[in-house]
C-alpha cells in the first residue's frame, strides 16, 4: 500500500466490501519490501572477518579455507578480500598497508577507500573469532545461493515444455553444485 498504514490495500480501495468479507473484491498490491531485510547476510560478520585480517594478518590463513570473496554480500567486502588472497598468493604479510596498496594495484580504490579499511578494523574488537565470523558469512552466503536456486526451480516448474523428468534432474543438480 501507498499510504504506508500496513494494510496492504492499494490506495483508493477499502478493506472490506459489501458483502463483508475482509479484502474481497479489493485488488491488493504487492507490499514493497526493503531486500536487506529478506537477503540473508551479515554485515557485522564480514566487518568481522576483514577486520580480524587486518588487524592479525595471520587469520586470513584461518578463515580462507571457509569463506572465498564471492560469500561476501557487500562487493566492497568481496573486493577487500579479494585483495588479501591476492596478497597471501604473492607471499607478503597481510595488513593495512599491503591490503590498501593491492586494493590501488586492483583500481578499486575509488570504492574501498582507505577510511572504510580504518573503519572495518575500529569495528572489530578482536582479531579473536575469525573462523567464527567466516562461519556467518559463509552460512548467509550459502541461504542467498539458495534462494537463488529456489528461483530457478520455480522458473523451470513453470515452463510447461519441459518435462517434469529434466526439471527434477535440473532441480537436484543446482541444489547440489
Amino acid at each position: 500500500d501507498r499510504a504506508g498504514d500496513g494494510d496492504g490495500v492499494r490506495d483508493g480501495g477499502t478493506p472490506d466490501d459489501s458483502d463483508g468479507e475482509r479484502g474481497a473484491g479489493v485488488v491488493a498490491e504487492p507490499m514493497a519490501y526493503d531486500a536487506d531485510t529478506f537477503v540473508p547476510h551479515d554485515l557485522t560478520a564480514e566487518t568481522a572477518v576483514i577486520g580480524s585480517i587486518i588487524i592479525d594478518g595471520s587469520a586470513y590463513y584461518d578463515v580462507m579455507d571457509i569463506v572465498k570473496p564471492a560469500d561476501f554480500f557487500l562487493v566492497r567486502n568481496q573486493w577487500v578480500f579479494e585483495a588479501m588472497r591476492s596478497v597471501a598468493g604473492k607471499g607478503g604479510e597481510i595488513n593495512y598497508v599491503t591490503t590498501y596498496s593491492e586494493i590501488k594495484a586492483q583500481g578499486r580504490a575509488d570504492e574501498v577507500t582507505e577510511q572504510y579499511l580504518l573503519q572495518l578494523v575500529n569495528s572489530t574488537p578482536s582479531s579473536y573469532g575469525a573462523e567464527t565470523y567466516a562461519r556467518y558469512v559463509a552460512d548467509t552466503a550459502a541461504r542467498r545461493r539458495l534462494i537463488d536456486v529456489a528461483g530457478e526451480i520455480v522458473r523451470l516448474a513453470h515452463s510447461e515444455g519441459t518435462p517434469v523428468d529434466d526439471i527434477l534432474a535440473q532441480s537436484e543438480a543446482a541444489v547440489l553444485e
